[in-house]
């Protein structure tokens, strides 16, 4: 490995921001103050390091200094939700303080505490420390996802609006084509076609229509996901959920729109249909 970024922090910090381990654990405060040096990696140092296999409760060696593993957490994107994650090591703040220094707290309660009774707890706690700001993680998350979610409510608006067209156009189209038809299913009742067959028979023609068309759609859709990602973080491609949303929402358009008019058609006297 060329490089990793190195992170000074308490053993409560991982509790406090949430991460997730994928192995081992969190070093604590007894470790933290005396014996070999422990460190969290996260998980794509990893799996340059050692393939991800193994690597808790080994020794590594950056520099001239051997540390030894006790876990393994997801990777945190502190850069940025639109950035990679990095390779990343997190040491006992007591072994590598630094002086660019930030506290995170985990606030419990109802109502949490605000700004100024946590810059009075740093204060009694660290006489000589100098507090800038404090701002809850919440806003400090605004901020970092304004853009992705100005993206994301963009292109929610543009996909709704796509949707009804969508819905309207194959509603229309799938009308028209039924109340043309209204001749052939006058001749085929009067030659004694039975009128739930002649319904069922414009209903799945309706349908087969709309399968197809859904199908050409998901292939172009496919190799546009990845971009779509990269757009907006966090978006999963294919979501099962959003696909059957609109699958659903076309099904049900195509099938009002093929249904009723059928329906009303095959209940009308064949005789009124042919004059």
């Amino acid at each position: 490995m060329d490089w990793i970024w190195a992170h000074p922090v308490t053993p409560g910090y991982f509790e406090a921001l949430g991460a997730t381990f994928v192995e081992g654990r969190a070093f604590d405060d007894a470790e933290a103050r005396e014996g070999p040096t422990p460190i969290v990696v996260n998980d794509v140092a990893a799996r340059e390091l050692a393939g991800g296999d193994g690597l808790v409760g080994r020794a590594v060696r950056f520099g001239p200094r051997e540390l030894r593993v006790v876990g393994i957490v997801e990777g945190i994107r502190h850069w940025g939700a639109d950035q990679p994650v990095e390779p990343e090591f997190y040491v006992p703040y007591r072994r590598e303080g630094t002086w660019r220094s930030g506290l995170t707290f985990a606030v419990r309660g109802a109502p949490a505490p605000g700004g100024d009774a946590l810059r009075r707890a740093v204060e009694e706690a660290a006489p000589r420390a100098i507090v800038s700001a404090v701002r809850p993680m919440t806003d400090v998350m605004s901020s970092a996802l304004a853009r992705e979610r100005f993206y994301t409510l963009l292109l929610g608006a543009f996909a709704g609006t796509a949707l009804l067209l969508a819905a309207a156009g194959l509603s229309g189209t799938l009308l028209y084509d039924v109340r043309r038809r209204r001749h052939e299913l006058g001749v085929r009742m009067a030659l004694g076609a039975p009128a739930g067959r002649l319904v069922r028979r414009i209903v799945g023609g309706g349908l087969l229509t709309v399968a197809g068309g859904a199908a050409l759609g998901l292939l172009a859709y496919w190799p546009l996901a990845r971009h779509l990602q990269e757009l907006v973080p966090g978006v999963e491609p294919g979501h099962p959920v959003a696909l059957a949303g609109f699958a659903a929402v076309i099904a049900g358009s195509a099938l009002l729109a093929t249904w009723i008019p059928a329906r009303l058609a095959a209940g009308t006297d064949p005789a009124a249909i042919l004059r």
